[in-house]
């Protein structure tokens, strides 16, 4: 099986028809970003061990990693572990049966580190704790710490016709700054689905598994490339860069916009910082999206729909109005 991920062509092998269907929904039919003109090429070995299987297993263990002699190591236990050769270009993740039950730690925290190590090491790319959406080839950063709106950012960008790279990885070529990611799942919070607009995505989302965090956070899982939603066809160039925070601001709510039409003061240069001080009265936003902390936010973020339409307004100033 030939998958795309990350700019390298990847070739994978394996004794279990249900390991590379687990790997498939995961990597499978995604965009063939490619930095260059022809694709680096690597292999990924996924092994289903025979063996003693534990008869009780509620939650497999926290990864470990380890290098040395040129191979990184992730290990969950002595049955479950990945290592990976840059050099080789090679990587080889080791299962037992008892793992299969558990498909959600198997993709993210076995396949998705053998495929995010080794592709980014083979091209030199830099890794981005960080969502990225785009319009017309170029790309805007969305920053922030675990639980300040990564996702749900993204989603109502790709949902407002913004192209989605990543929800929450973002790999640069830093002498170009391209940029490439997964756009395979968006995770999205029970109480974000009410603010979506469009009803059948909404009805999409609710229908979506739902998988739990280590952390107990428990989020749908929506399928990107069968959502409706557009996925970036190609590198994104960054053109910005916008913090969210999860702190509440308190300033007046901006105008309903839409890709269709920006409003006339969201024309400025992009050199600019955009913070709500910045703004019109007319247009200042209570929202978590700025990119100077406002020091005098202190309440907890309560999730609106003018904080969304607020940040839509920075996303279109930045990709849609702005000349680079």
């Amino acid at each position: 099986m030939l998958v795309d991920v990350l700019g390298i062509r990847v070739r994978v092998r394996s004794n279990s028809r249900r390991l590379l269907r687990i790997l498939e929904q995961a990597f499978g039919a995604l965009p063939a970003h490619r930095f260059a003109s022809r694709a680096q090429q690597a292999e990924l070995t996924l092994l289903l061990r025979d063996g003693p299987t534990p008869s009780r297993i509620t939650t497999p263990e926290p990864m470990r990693m380890h290098s040395g002699a040129g191979v990184l190591l992730g290990i969950l236990d002595a049955n479950n572990l990945v290592t990976i050769s840059v050099e080789q270009r090679r990587a080889l993740l080791c299962v037992n049966r008892a793992m299969l039950g558990f498909p959600y730690h198997l993709r993210y925290e076995l396949m998705e580190f053998a495929l995010y190590t080794l592709a980014p090491r083979m091209q030199r790319l830099l890794p981005l704790h960080a969502a990225c959406v785009g319009l017309r080839g170029r790309g805007l950063l969305l920053s922030g710490d675990s639980g300040s709106g990564k996702s749900t950012a993204g989603l109502m960008c790709a949902a407002d016709g913004f192209e989605l790279l990543s929800e929450d990885a973002v790999f640069v070529e830093p002498t170009s700054l391209r940029a490439t990611g997964c756009a395979n799942f968006l995770h999205v919070r029970a109480e974000t689905v009410k603010f979506v607009d469009d009803a059948r995505l909404r009805e999409r989302i609710r229908r979506a598994p739902v998988i739990v965090r280590r952390g107990g956070a428990r989020k749908f899982e929506l399928d990107v490339r069968t959502s409706g939603l557009a996925a970036a066809a190609r590198p994104l160039r960054l053109a910005a860069l916008i913090v969210l925070s999860a702190l509440l601001a308190t300033w007046a709510p901006a105008p309903s916009i839409s890709i269709g039409a920006a409003p006339a003061w969201a024309s400025g240069s992009p050199d600019e910082t955009l913070n709500p001080k910045d703004t019109p009265k007319s247009a200042s936003v209570p929202t978590t999206t700025y990119v100077a902390s406002t020091k005098s936010a202190t309440a907890p973020i309560t999730t609106s729909k003018i904080t969304w339409q607020s940040y839509l307004l920075m996303a279109w100033k930045y990709l849609a109005v702005s000349r680079f």
